[in-house]
């Protein structure tokens, strides 16, 4: 019978230690990769729902508009509001452009959704501006 050498046998089960200690730092690194991909989801997520729930929100969107529209320089320029199916529209007459760029800057700056913008030049140098929004 053969004997075999106890010297390969050493050098056989090194190996093998040395193979499953690289593959569990391996797997390690790849864990804590996963974890870290995990964090970084979880927090996109919480910052989507919190955009959804900003934006998402009916009443709230409409006090932010009936906010900007109750400043003193634009409360006495409205001139119809009305909300039907989802839509609430308005209408501001004889804006000066000052007065048009201000609160277009102040609607803007707002988390609310535009539909539709018309502006209408008057026969002065003011403009009707109609505005809709998505509630």
């Amino acid at each position: 019978m053969n004997n075999i050498n106890p010297l390969y046998l050493l050098l056989f089960f090194t190996s093998v230690a040395l193979f499953m200690i690289y593959q569990t730092s391996n797997m390690e690194k790849k864990t804590a990769y996963v974890i870290q991909q995990n964090t970084t989801l979880e927090k996109s997520g919480q910052y989507v729902k919190t955009l959804k729930d900003r934006w998402k929100n009916p009443k709230e969107s409409q006090k932010r508009i009936d906010a900007v529209l109750a400043l003193r320089e634009f409360k006495a320029k409205v001139t119809q509001k009305s909300y039907k199916k989802g839509i609430y529209h308005i209408e501001l007459k004889e804006l000066s452009s000052l007065q048009l760029d201000k609160f277009n800057n102040k609607i803007l700056n707002e988390s609310v959704s535009i539909k539709k913008m018309s502006l209408l030049r008057n026969a002065d140098k003011t403009v009707t501006l109609i505005m809709e929004f998505i509630l």
